[in-house]
């Protein structure tokens, strides 16, 4: 499969970010057959385009009753104006074959200052929500996360599992999988931050599909993490696995959120 980003990780996790990788080495063993694991680890996992996806588009909304939980508790008459407001926004996105996305909404009707502050709010939190989970998702469902077979790397046996690392541009790149190829732990370290990627996956036909993930970011520069928690819901379109719902949870330094966004609609291009 041909990558489609010379360099993942950085922008990956565009909006984290660390310093460092610090998983121990100890005991662990070179495995002299790495080019056939890591080939055959390569076609393990559920790819898009592999699949047949060129691109997409479809709709996308919010659960607004999350959106509004917290100002529900304290002010329910604006909480109530706030879901009128909010349910005349129309968003959508794309995909295209070189994996961008795109996030983009319809024209809205005239309202007051305040209602359309709160509209643009909660547009840019989406987007952000969408987007974020796209660039950390793509190199499990729609690149790969692993390295070129003939390329530089170093696969270890480490306590019964396998300890793939490599460099990626300016990322050091350090993957934690079982025997059976399936990645638990992946970590990433540039200048800049460090990331601690826990990813899930279903068995599906096709290959292991991402289910969800768990995440760690730590910037130098901000000195905070912020801690993720990912559910992924698909739905079968055309024979191809996408996703109908997307659950996020986590915190930035002290700030708690959590969000629902729903997938509708598609149209899909297929090669």
């Amino acid at each position: 499969m041909r990558n489609r980003r010379s360099r993942k990780f950085p922008v990956l996790f565009m909006v984290c970010c660390l310093c460092g990788i610090c998983i121990s080495t100890a005991l662990a063993v070179d495995v002299p057959n790495k080019k056939e694991i890591i080939a055959k680890a390569r076609q393990s996992y559920y790819n898009l385009h592999t699949q047949g996806l060129a691109g997409f588009h479809c709709d996308i909304s919010p659960n607004l009753d999350l959106v509004v939980a917290d100002q529900r508790k304290t002010d329910p008459a604006g909480a109530d104006r706030s879901m009128s407001n909010l349910k005349g926004l129309r968003i959508s996105m794309s995909l295209d074959p070189e994996n961008n996305v795109q996030v983009t909404r319809g024209d809205l009707p005239p309202m007051d200052t305040q209602a359309a502050s709160e509209r643009d709010r909660i547009f840019g939190a989406l987007q952000q929500v969408v987007t974020g989970f796209y660039q950390t998702a793509t190199p499990f469902i729609l690149d790969t996360a692993f390295p070129e077979v003939n390329g530089v790397y170093q696969l270890e046996d480490q306590s019964g599992q396998y300890r793939l690392s490599y460099k990626d541009g300016n990322a050091d790149a350090v993957i934690l999988m079982d025997k059976d190829l399936i990645m638990n732990r992946m970590d990433i370290g540039t200048p800049d931050f460090t990331a601690v990627i826990q990813p899930r996956f279903l068995k599906n036909p096709n290959g292991y599909l991402l289910s969800g993930y768990s995440g760690i970011y730590k910037s130098k520069s901000e000195g905070q993490d912020i801690k993720l928690n990912v559910q992924i819901t698909y739905q079968d379109v055309g024979g191809l696995q996408l996703p109908q719902k997307l659950g996020v949870a986590g915190s930035n330094g002290s700030a708690t959120f959590a969000q629902e966004v729903f997938f509708s609609g598609y149209q899909v291009t297929k090669k």
